[in-house]
């Protein structure tokens, strides 16, 4: 079991899906299992009576990144996330205390102010970062936090260029080319820019677009497998980044 003096209370409703693994762990599993089980929601860091070699330096206090159970039943630690192979953990009669840090807190914005610097209003208007501050991910069912925010790839970068040759910001619609007319809305004018950049290949890479029309107040980005319509898919934050909406 763990140590009775540890944090784990005070990290409840943060999201169901650590909230049910703390449940698990109050439930009786042994160090080990608890260790491994709250290793996908929080790092942990630990204290040794002594100075134990964690990689290559011999350190009292370490906090690790993930434990997990290896098939021969050991348990082990690595830098990495959700990882198939690392280090037996074997100095666990020298802990002293523990404490465990959610990734999910750090990475919350403190305010809507620090949340809306993240956008560029040539790309959204205000109002639709105040929607979006006040809603939350379908990915997470949590506030956007930082996590939520990727960088454009190469591929991202190059279309991003294209993009910016033509584009001004999504209050200004130019009805000439490279924006054409929609003909998807019979009651409504609707001029739409896209740039978008192919894979290579059929089995390797994605479909790369940016596009935005002149009856949305942002600018759209995904991220598509070629040959099909799933893939990733979000709103341009700024010319490096995008607001990850959902997967599909």
């Amino acid at each position: 079991m763990l140590l009775p003096d540890n944090n784990l209370p005070t990290l409840i409703g943060i999201s169901s899906e650590s909230d049910n693994a703390i449940s698990r762990v109050f439930t009786g599993l042994s160090l080990e299992e608890s260790l491994a089980e709250l290793s996908p929601y929080f790092t942990t860091k630990i204290w040794f009576s002594e100075p134990v070699r964690i990689y290559r330096k011999k350190k009292e206090v370490h906090v690790f990144r993930s434990f997990f159970i290896s098939r021969n039943g050991y348990l082990c630690y690595s830098n990495r996330n959700h990882p198939k192979t690392g280090r037996i953990f074997s100095e666990k009669n020298l802990i002293t205390k523990l404490e465990f840090i959610s990734e999910n807190i750090s990475c919350q914005f403190k305010s809507y102010k620090e949340f809306c610097k993240k956008f560029d209003t040539r790309f959204i208007i205000e109002k639709e970062i105040r929607k979006l501050w006040n809603s939350k991910s379908s990915q997470h069912s949590g506030q956007y936090n930082k996590h939520d925010f990727k960088r454009l790839g190469k591929k991202g970068k190059r279309v991003m260029e294209r993009f910016l040759n033509n584009f001004i910001d999504v209050t200004t619609i130019n009805k000439v080319y490279p924006y054409h007319k929609s003909n998807l809305y019979d009651n409504e004018e609707v001029w739409v820019y896209k740039e978008k950049q192919n894979s290579d290949s059929l089995r390797l890479g994605r479909d790369i677009s940016i596009s935005h029309q002149s009856n949305c107040p942002y600018v759209f980005y995904s991220s598509e497998y070629p040959g099909c319509l799933n893939g990733r898919y979000g709103l341009i934050a700024n010319k490096n980044e995008y607001l990850w909406l959902e997967d599909d």
